[in-house]
């Protein structure tokens, strides 16, 4: 029996915006991408927890990346940066943007671009995308938004179907927002956690609450008079005579929205499929009318924290530089691990490499990126990259018999060498990188394993290497190498993980990486 065994080597990165060559310096051949095509690559044990926002409305308004193609491009670009948690905004401002089956969700559909969640099911194609990665995906929910930013933006019309649950200011007049104090409220808000997290194999679920609506929600707002009148009856104290932002009067509004929370929890503790619960807000409020992060941490709510801090104005959204240290004393308050966001669309990119640095010396290990699309349009992946991939790597193939010799497609990222995993560790070929190769393997008796070891320059534009292979039995059947189960990796600091899609390249970077980020 003559087996016919190929494994193929690819450079996962380019200089430019890249797909891999199809030129062969020996042969002219083009590299085979097939249904059984796998990618893999080497991050660092040592790399923070790289994480990331996509919108996938902002990307279409300027990219039409919509649906299923514009999922995979989105994913495969946040993919190949070293990313390995996604958070997908399924609900932006008021409007969500899947197929709800929830009465009352106003979906998205949008005239001017012709995007239509009703008839697109994007998270389904972005959680089955995710997960052939080997990323994690969450869904990314802010409750407290039924507009976004001002009115009339991505308004729910829930608002103005129950205009007998909207709150009051301290005023009096009406904030143009329902109150959590109703329950039928809560009760829409809990429909739409539970039905990311039965509709869709989301591995977690954030409530982003540094998003808080339009016209808006702050401490001027739950002074509707059962609310005061509670509160009185309870404390003995009136808040008419009160600070707006007493501890004791935010506390007790707060623990409205506190009870949306705890029905979240027990939702999720009753599912076959628990998954982790993350809150995203502004560190400098704790406590406001809306939230109570201790006591909501106290009672173990919530499975992990990520603070959203804004940077000056003049700045953009970047997180500011000299509070990396301030956060790390207040992750130490909480009981669970914190996330550190960095806004990654101000416009200098010296800025956001400094920022990271001192919340990796602060002591913080994961670190979210706000949002993909800014680390897409300015050029930023090489950031992530920097961090999560290592200068080289040593992979392991599986035993297998090849008595009829073989072919091995080379074109790596570094310098290259392939070896037998034996004892002599006899080379087979090396050769250089950014270029392909095409090794003739002799006839070998029994079952051997190939070592291919990759080493690449701290000053290279690319770290990381893919592989894929399959082997053709005696009757003309071809199986698949499963890269994700049979391969290892070895060395320091190093663990290998399987990316790709069957039958698509993976794209490249569109700028040098720059390892001034690194740790």
């Amino acid at each position: 029996m003559r087996l016919r065994f190929w494994i193929s080597f690819l450079m996962l990165f380019s200089l430019l915006a890249g797909v891999v060559s199809a030129e062969s310096p020996r042969d002219g051949e083009p590299f085979d991408w097939s249904e059984q095509t796998c990618v893999i690559w080497p991050l660092k044990n040592d790399a923070p927890d790289l994480q990331t926002v996509i919108s996938l409305g902002d990307w279409f308004r300027l990219h039409a990346m919509s649906g299923r193609p514009g999922v995979r491009f989105v994913l495969n670009n946040i993919a190949l940066s070293g990313i390995r948690t996604v958070w997908f905004r399924s609900v932006g401002g008021g409007w969500a943007t899947y197929p709800s089956d929830v009465r009352d969700v106003t979906i998205r559909r949008a005239a001017d671009t012709a995007m239509n969640c009703q008839v697109i099911d994007q998270p389904k194609e972005a959680v089955a995308f995710a997960h052939k990665l080997g990323m994690k995906i969450y869904a990314w929910f802010p409750p407290l938004e039924e507009a976004h930013a001002w009115p009339g933006n991505s308004r729910s019309r829930y608002v103005d179907l129950h205009r007998d649950q909207w709150d009051k200011t301290i005023e009096g007049y009406p904030s143009g927002m329902p109150s959590f104090f109703f329950k039928q409220y809560r009760d829409y808000k809990l429909a739409i956690a539970r039905e990311l997290l039965t509709k869709y194999d989301f591995d977690g679920l954030v409530l982003d609450f540094e998003r808080q609506g339009a016209p808006y929600r702050s401490d001027k707002c739950g002074y509707l008079p059962r609310i005061m009148d509670a509160f009185q009856a309870e404390t003995g104290k009136d808040p008419r005579a009160l600070r707006q932002d007493d501890p004791d009067w935010r506390r007790f509004r707060a623990s409205h929205v506190g009870k949306f929370v705890q029905s979240v929890r027990k939702m999720i503790d009753s599912l076959d499929r628990p998954v982790p619960l993350m809150m995203m807000y502004p560190p400098d409020d704790p406590l406001t009318a809306h939230w109570d992060v201790m006591e909501w941490d106290r009672k173990g709510y919530f499975d992990s924290y990520a603070f959203a801090t804004h940077g000056p104005s003049n700045e953009g959204w970047e997180s500011p530089t000299d509070q990396a240290d301030r956060w790390i004393l207040e992750a130490k308050k909480l009981r669970r691990p914190v996330t550190l966001i960095y806004y990654s669309a101000g416009p200098k990119i010296e800025n956001l490499r400094h920022r990271i640095r001192q919340g990796l010396q602060a002591g913080f290990t994961s670190i979210a990126l706000f949002e993909s699309t800014h680390l897409f349009w300015n050029r930023r992946f090489c950031v992530p990259l920097s961090l999560a991939a290592p200068y080289g790597a040593m992979i392991r193939s599986p035993e297998l018999d090849f008595p009829g010799g073989g072919r091995i497609v080379v074109s790596s990222a570094g310098k290259w060498r392939l070896t037998l995993d034996a004892p002599d560790g006899k080379i087979l070929a090396q050769g250089k990188p950014h270029r392909r190769d095409v090794v003739e393997l002799p006839p070998m008796k029994g079952k051997h394993a190939l070592v291919f070891t990759c080493e690449i320059s701290r000053n290279a534009s690319t770290a990381g290497l893919a592989a894929e292979g399959w082997a053709v039995d005696s009757q003309g059947g071809r199986r698949a190498i499963h890269t994700d189960a049979s391969w290892t990796a070895k060395g320091k600091n190093v663990t290998l993980t399987t990316i790709g899609q069957p039958g698509i390249p993976p794209f490249g970077m569109e700028t040098q990486v720059d390892q001034g980020g690194e740790k």
